[in-house]
């Protein structure tokens, strides 16, 4: 290709000696010389450009086949001449380094000369522009078979049969059984040339040759002479002709376009786009590494595994960074763990290990080492533990009893793994979780709705589940119904109950669930029994106190208002020494009283009959029959009663002093047996001493 160049040079020279020698004398030369040597100039760097072309090519073909092998860049080192970045060096690790040029521009199209000089007449006319020279482009594309072809100027490349031409070989189809597969078809590498002025492409390695275009401008035409001046008139000389205008300049060629667009480097790959926009990306070299997951989390020496002790296979998922994919990875472990590596059956790359850990990890000492290794290389990482743990605030109770109304609770726990708060299915319309604060100290926020029933209790089991399903609390939520209002017959004790702080709620009532929650008469009257509730008439509403199981000595004397009075059934104790001298009777002086309702009353609710002992007889009561099996008349039973005429059953033995004191009692039979002998064996002083 440089022998015919340098030819064409030599007869471009020799056609310009030969001009000048015929117009030496009557022409300046000046202009042509200088237009020469740009020619000369321009026709090297189209043999440049030429040059580059072909090493663009070859270099193209060999990135196509190292992207095929799983090749990588180790490093990509910019090309200068005089000081600018001409292209690129791309080393690779197995394949070499690589050379890619950017694109050169067309050679331009050869000057027109100048016109001659005209004799005397009109002006030359001006030689013609030159024709444009042009560059091939030539790339490749990746077709829908996977396969890369040639292209030239954006279409792909076609052999004399048609077929588009294989930039890199495919590999052959594996033989069967007894013979050998056929071997892959080669890739072909185009070559080209310039030859007088023009672009030839070879496909079978310069074997043959194909014009694809014109390479350089081609001059540009000659001005013609000047037409000859006319004679002049006798006596006066004509005119002389003006000289011929110089032939315009020869336009330049366009530029050729660019085999490569941009070589773009980034910290994974190197992106080369090719002019016809076909992007090749090329892997850069991965320093060996590994990373690790487990449950989404990256986990290594500064971020222990957390998992559970003696937990049989914890999964931990690996990815290695590397250009060589045969890897291997193993495992060493200390003696309370074991660790086994499967590796991805599609990717090399990756895979798990799965852990098994002890009865405890101990700090420094508990680790599995992971060696990873690509046949050059071996790195070592090391897996860190702590056990999992979640367990309740010593400060929190496991359960908790609520009234009806609606209120927010905090449970409070202590965890280091990801948890979910589980609320059964029959209480997700009553308990509400708010939020969880994300620290180590956990505060799960609930809200609980008010129970509107008034006939139903209600509970739930809430559930703090470690995430890892290991582990696990349980928290039960107790809440009572809608309590029902008590309504007071007599709205003073009313008033002095919730003075004694019964409405615990301040809401102004007394509900039922309040009435149930006081647990002594003490609290519900307070300690002074006299003349405090000389105004309260009734006080039936005493039975919704079911929390109270004991009457003191000595309670409600002096109600002299009283009428009526409901023992809750919750009485157990009616607490009197029945021995004592001093007096420690209950209901003494209730000269209104005329029931005894509930516990301990007698079948005419006249009286209160407690373990075979009539304790009092209401005092407006006129007629009253001892009921059968009563042992013991107590102190002051009958005081102040109204009732006259009595008969003591055998079943007494013991009537206790001052019984009927200040009674209306002035008959009394008392029973005897067939000896004449009283079945009453104990009577105390002052026991039959009748109102004056």
């Amino acid at each position: 290709m440089k022998r015919k160049i340098t030819c064409l040079r030599f007869l471009l020279w020799t056609a310009v000696i030969s001009a000048g020698v015929s117009i030496a004398g009557c022409y300046d030369d000046t202009a042509v010389l200088s237009r020469l040597e740009q020619q000369a100039a321009r026709l090297a760097a189209l043999d440049k450009t030429c040059s580059d072309l072909n090493t663009n090519i070859a270099s193209l073909q060999k990135i196509i086949e190292a992207l095929q092998k799983n090749d990588y860049v180790t490093s990509v080192t910019p090309v200068k001449e005089d000081g600018k970045v001409v292209g690129y060096t791309l080393a690779f690790a197995s394949s070499g380094p690589v050379t890619i040029y950017h694109g050169r521009n067309g050679a331009d199209g050869a000057d027109g000369t100048d016109g001659a000089n005209g004799t005397d007449g009109k002006n030359g006319t001006d030689g013609r522009d030159g024709i444009d020279g042009s560059v091939p482009v030539i790339g490749v594309m990746q077709d829908e078979d996977g396969l890369w072809y040639w292209t030239l100027n954006g279409e792909w490349l076609l052999d004399d049969n048609g077929d588009k031409v294989k930039a890199v070989g495919k590999d052959g189809a594996d033989g069967s059984d007894g013979s050998n597969g056929r071997g892959g078809t080669d890739g072909i590498t185009p070559q080209l040339k310039v030859e007088e002025g023009y672009w030839y492409l070879s496909l079978d390695g310069g074997q043959t040759w194909e014009n694809i275009g014109r390479a350089t401008g081609d001059p540009g035409r000659d001005g013609f002479n000047g037409l000859d001046g006319f004679d002049g008139n006798d006596g006066r000389n004509g005119y002389n002709g003006r000289n011929g205008h110089i032939g315009h300049i020869g336009t330049n060629g366009v530029d050729g376009d660019t085999m490569f667009t941009s070589i773009v480097q980034t910290g994974n790959s190197v992106t080369i786009t090719l002019s016809n926009g076909q992007t090749i990306v090329v892997p850069m070299e991965n320093p060996l590494s590994i990373t690790f997951t487990a449950d989404g989390k990256t986990v290594g020496p500064e971020n222990p595994i957390i998992m559970p002790l003696n937990y049989t296979a914890l999964t931990v998922k690996y990815v290695v960074t590397s250009n060589n994919k045969n890897i291997t990875v193993a495992t060493a472990c200390s003696e309370d763990m074991d660790a086994m590596v499967i590796p991805d059956a599609t990717n090399p790359l990756q895979g798990i290990i799965n852990i098994k850990s002890g009865l405890e990890f101990e700090d420094l000492v508990s680790k599995v080492i992971v060696f990873v290794s690509d046949g050059t290389h071996t790195i070592m990482r090391s897996l860190s533990f702590d056990a999992m743990k979640l367990y309740a605030d010593p400060s929190q109770a496991s359960s908790v009893n609520l009234n009806y109304k609606q209120q927010t609770l905090i449970y409070k726990l202590h965890t280091n793994y990801p948890f979910s708060v589980v609320v059964p299915d029959d209480a997700k319309s009553w308990i509400h979780i708010i939020s969880t604060k994300t620290t180590e100290e956990y505060n799960i926020k609930m809200t609980i709705d008010k129970n509107e029933s008034l006939t139903d209790d209600r509970e739930a089991t809430v559930t703090i589940k470690n995430s890892f399903n290991a582990l696990d609390l349980r928290f039960t939520i107790s809440q009572k119904r809608m309590p029902t209002e008590i309504t007071f017959s007599d709205s003073k004790l009313k008033a002095l109950l919730i003075a004694n702080g019964i409405d615990t709620d301040g809401d102004g009532i007394i509900s039922t669930d309040e009435a149930a929650a006081v647990k002594s008469l003490e609290t519900l009257i307070g300690a002074d029994t006299l003349f405090v509730k000389s105004s309260i008439s009734s006080f039936d509403e005493f039975k919704y106190f079911t929390g109270i199981d004991t009457i003191p000595a000595g309670s409600f004397r002096n109600w002299t208002q009283l009428t009526s009075i409901t023992l809750p059934e919750s009485i157990k104790v009616i607490d009197m020494d029945f021995d004592a001298t001093d007096d420690n009777s209950i209901f003494r002086n209730c000269p209104n009283l005329t029931k005894f309702k509930g516990k301990f009353s007698t079948m005419n609710e006249d009286a209160l009959l407690y373990k075979g002992k009539l304790i009092k007889v209401a005092e407006s009561v006129t007629n009253f029959t001892i009921p059968a099996g009563t042992d013991t008349i107590v102190r002051f039973a009958f005081y102040n009663s109204n009732v006259q005429d009595l008969t003591i059953p055998e079943s007494v033995k013991v009537i206790g002093e001052s019984a009927f004191e200040f009674s209306k009692v002035d008959t009394v039979i008392i029973s005897v047996n067939s000896n004449k002998e009283p079945y009453v064996k104990k009577i105390g002083e002052k026991s039959l001493t009748p109102r004056l």
